[in-house]
């Protein structure tokens, strides 16, 4: 089969497609030509033959007049004795050898070449009667004189009758040479007309061939290319081997190649999440019991000689926690897993909350937080947890690495549809060589060995979160004046005015507690954790503490006790918390217990899927103790 494969239209390359689309009406076009050359010659010969006919019909007609005035002549003078008669004669001898020879020129047909030989003998022998009718008639007896004119009468009837017979004859050779004129005419029109109508054909022809063979199929590729762009299946492409049917078959080489390793990064992508969950809740799980005793050693020893040392536990265990939080950040954000919830947000309510989150900070670095007039007037487009995080990284740095008795501005302006929200502080600035550095992870500016701790990860979590909700942060410092970080997000408008929702848990009891226990159940296996959250239900009598150190004797001790409040851990042995959460949710009688997931997964996803699942809260490891003597006292009430 491969020996037919050039009738294959498709197997033909670009180069002998576009030669064959240019030789089709090449050819035609000089197959026209050639044909109307041809007729064209046609036409013109029969026009000739026309125009010599017309023309030997003229030379006839003359020969006869000549002849007829000789005669003429002659008798005039035979009659009258008159020379002046002779000259029609002798003009006529002049003429005749002339318009013989004109005749035996254009004649061609032989009838009447034979016509002309004839006629020029007996035109010979009438001149010679003439001649002796007009030298020695007048001198002949009137017999011998009569007997001339009757023999030169005879010759004179006999030429009449040959050139009757040659006017006769061409007559009929110019209706021939009409007809033929015509039919010529008629061809040329046809072959005009078929050559129009071959031109069309082998237009749409060509345009056919080439519609389907390039055109049609370019669309498919393009088309093709575009599902390949984002992502979707390709389309079924016609077999070729031409440099189309070699793309198409490399596309979609392309597309199975893509949807591999597009399986192969959804694998990774899934084993990426399950270790940054793994990772999180092994890291916060031992922190939970670091910074939990942490604070509880804080509240009982304020006022004590280790309160000191329970800080340092606590500034080191919060500074761990940061760079895990970090870190996770900044994997999140590469793998595309950040989620962001974005919408309007009023600045000044938020403004207020982190001056008043800073302030402890500021104040151990003597350093003055101002608020812009401005804030209060403008909004815009962001996740607000995301957000408050980015403005509360900058604000730290502007505090930290200020210098005691320095300020910190945070103002906004409009700018367009963008609002530029800026943090400027009075520190000692940066040198213009290591702004370069700024956005790069781990890099802190050789202020490592500086009394300022840090992890390198916060100025470059804070500009990749500002990217991920349409934005930027640019930096700009002078050397011993300060610096300036501004943060670029899209303008928003909000409909009614904003207030600010704070809520603070303290150490402090309800102070209408009721005298009737309720009942905590905790389903945990950490012993740590148990400790903590044993240790924090002592400071409420309120409450009584039931413990479950796996999946099964937490969902019995609910049916036995039905706690008002279930703390509730997801990684448990035999059954795991959410499936505890899904059975509890199922019972009927159990279905109304107020349930909080206690876990160190932190992924928003999780704890999204988690209250879904009918989850009543979620408490992310290490817990924050206020958080949970507030909840023990919401509940309670």
């Amino acid at each position: 089969m491969s020996r037919w494969r050039w009738l294959h239209w498709t197997d033909w390359s670009l180069a002998a497609k576009s030669a064959a689309a240019l030789a089709m009406p090449l050819a035609l076009l000089g197959m026209a030509l050639l044909f109307s050359y041809r007729l064209q010659q046609d036409i013109t010969d029969t026009e000739a033959d026309v125009r010599r006919a017309l023309a030997i019909q003229a030379e006839i007609q003359t020969l006869q007049s000549l002849l007829a005035e000789s005669a003429m002549g002659v008798r005039g003078y035979l009659l009258t004795g008159r020379d002046d008669f002779l000259a029609p004669y002798r003009a006529a001898r002049e003429d005749l050898p002339v318009t013989l020879t004109a005749l035996r020129r254009n004649i061609r047909d032989a009838e009447m070449k034979a016509h002309l030989e004839h006629v020029q003998q007996l035109l010979d022998l009438k001149l010679q009667s003439l001649e002796e009718l007009s030298s020695e008639g007048r001198l002949s007896s009137p017999a011998d004189l009569q007997a001339h004119l009757i023999e030169s009468k005879a010759l004179l009837d006999e030429l009449r009758i040959e050139i009757r017979a040659m006017h006769a004859r061409e007559a009929n050779l110019l209706a021939r040479y009409s007809d033929a004129a015509s039919q010529a005419l008629r061809r040329n029109l046809w072959v005009d007309a078929i050559t129009s109508l071959l031109a069309l054909v082998t237009g749409i022809a060509v345009f056919m061939l080439l519609f389907s063979g390039v055109v049609w199929r370019v669309k498919r590729l393009t088309v093709n290319a575009e599902r390949l762009a984002q992502g979707d299946s390709l389309e079924p492409f016609p077999a070729g081997r031409d440099e189309l049917g070699l793309l198409a078959e490399r596309l979609q080489n392309t597309s199975l190649l893509l949807a591999e390793r597009a399986a192969e990064a959804r694998s990774a992508n899934q084993a990426k999440s399950q270790f940054l969950s793994r990772t999180s809740h092994e890291l916060r799980t031992p922190l939970n019991a670091i910074l939990g005793f942490a604070q509880l050693l804080e509240l009982d020893l304020k006022n004590g000689p280790q309160a000191a040392h329970v800080g340092h536990i606590l500034v080191a265990g919060r500074h761990l926690l940061g760079l895990i939080d970090e870190v996770l950040d900044i994997a999140r954000i590469e793998s595309g897993e950040m989620k962001l919830e974005v919408a309007p947000q009023a600045l000044a309510p938020l403004a207020q909350e982190l001056r008043e989150l800073i302030a402890p900070l500021a104040s151990q670095h003597r350093v003055t937080i101002h608020l812009g007039d401005s804030l209060s007037e403008l909004a815009m487009l962001a996740d607000r947890r995301r957000l408050r995080q980015v403005l509360l990284n900058l604000l730290s740095n502007a505090v930290k690495y200020n210098r005691a008795g320095g300020d910190v501005h945070l103002e906004a302006a409009q700018q367009g549809e963008r609002v530029a929200l800026t943090v400027r502080d009075t520190g000692l600035g940066i040198a213009p060589a290591s702004l370069a550095r700024l956005f790069t992870p781990f890099d802190r500016l050789d202020a490592e060995q500086g009394p300022v701790q840090g992890t390198g990860l916060g100025l470059v979590v804070s500009r990749q979160l500002a990217l991920c909700m349409g934005g930027d942060i640019e930096a700009h410092s002078t050397p011993g004046v300060g610096s300036t970080f501004c943060l670029h997000l899209r303008a928003a408008t909000l409909p009614g005015s904003s207030t600010l929702r704070m809520t603070a848990a303290t150490d402090t009891p309800s102070a209408s507690a009721p005298n009737t226990q309720r009942t905590l159940l905790v389903i945990e296996d950490n012993p740590s954790n148990l400790a903590l959250i044993q240790a924090l239900v002592a400071r409420r009598s309120a409450w009584r503490l039931v413990t479950a150190m796996d999946g099964q004797q937490g969902i019995l001790r609910a049916r036995e006790l039905r706690p008002e409040l279930i703390l509730l851990d997801l990684n448990l042995p035999s059954l795991g918390g959410e499936a505890v959460l899904a059975e509890l949710r199922a019972d009927t009688a159990l279905a109304r217990l107020r349930i909080v997931i206690v876990s160190a997964d932190a992924q928003p996803d999780t704890i999204a899927r988690l209250r879904a699942a009918g989850a009543d809260d979620y408490l992310t490891k290490p817990l924050a103790v206020p958080s949970v003597l507030a909840l023990l006292d919401q509940t309670q009430t």
